[in-house]
C-alpha cells in the first residue's frame, strides 16, 4: 500500500454471499467488519470453525471481523435481500449516528411508494438522509472475491 492510499474503515451489513464477496474482494487495503443477520449465524459458524468460505471458494481473510459492536464506519455497504431491508435500514441508522458517511447498496429491486416505483438507492438516500449508491450487475459473487473482473 503506498502512503496516498486511504484505509477506509468499511462496514457491511449482511453476510450473504455478495456482502461476504465484497468484504474479502476490499480486506487486502480495507478494514471490513461485516454484522450478520440472524439468517447469517450457520455460514458464521463455518467461516470462523473453517477459516474458509465454501460458497467463494477461498479462505477468509483473518482481518474480517463478524461483530454486530457497530463503530463509526467511512462507508456502509447493504449486502441483503429485499426481505431484509427494515432490518439493514435500523442497524444503518445506527451506524450513521456514530458518524455521517455514504452508503453503497447491493442490493438490488425498487420499492412501491407514493409516486410509483423507486430504485432502492433512492429510498434508502432518502429514508437515511445520505448519499447511496447501487452496484449494478451482473456480477458472481466468487469472481469478485477472487479478484477477477467482474
Amino acid at each position: 500500500m503506498t502512503s496516498d492510499t486511504q484505509v477506509m474503515n468499511i462496514t457491511c451489513i449482511g453476510g450473504g454471499v455478495m456482502a461476504s464477496a465484497f468484504a474479502v474482494a476490499q480486506s487486502a487495503k480495507h478494514c471490513v467488519r461485516i454484522v450478520p443477520s440472524r439468517y447469517d449465524a450457520q455460514t458464521v459458524t463455518q467461516i470462523q470453525a473453517t477459516n474458509r468460505d465454501e460458497r467463494l471458494d477461498c479462505q477468509w481473510p483473518k482481518n474480517i471481523a463478524f461483530s454486530t459492536e457497530l463503530v463509526a464506519s467511512d462507508l456502509i455497504v447493504i449486502g441483503v435481500s429485499a426481505a431484509g431491508l427494515d432490518w439493514a435500514l435500523e442497524i444503518a441508522r445506527e451506524l450513521l449516528v456514530l458518524r455521517s458517511c455514504p452508503v453503497l447498496l447491493l442490493t438490488k429491486g425498487l420499492v412501491p411508494t407514493k409516486n410509483g416505483l423507486t430504485p432502492l438507492s433512492v429510498y434508502l438516500s432518502q429514508m437515511l438522509n445520505t448519499p447511496a449508491f447501487a452496484i449494478t450487475g451482473p456480477c458472481i459473487a466468487k469472481d469478485l472475491a477472487h479478484g477477477m473482473p467482474t
